[in-house]
């Protein structure tokens, strides 16, 4: 399946700081392709690290210990809509 520019990807990165550092060459190259980019971090420390690191043009990052942090019911239901909000 071919997919279009502009079109919307969530990748998900939860595991470690290396993970996600091998994962930047693809997902940068998806960025400069057009498509919009929602990725999932686990904590705060992966998030500053994409940030400081990268210039996505159409990216948006969500960190997962925060969502958390909120309690089990609440902050799934709020990382759910958000993550829902951004298709």
């Amino acid at each position: 399946m071919k997919m279009k520019p502009n079109e919307h990807i969530l990748y998900i990165a939860t595991h470690g700081l290396g993970d996600l550092i091998m994962s930047l060459p693809a997902i940068e190259f998806l960025s400069d392709q057009g498509y919009r980019l929602t990725v999932l971090v686990k904590d705060k420390t992966q998030k500053e690290y994409l940030e400081y690191t990268t210039s996505f043009k159409q990216c948006d990052v969500l960190v997962l210990d925060e969502h958390l942090k909120l309690g089990r019911i609440r902050g799934k239901v709020l990382l759910i809509w958000k993550l829902w909000s951004s298709r």
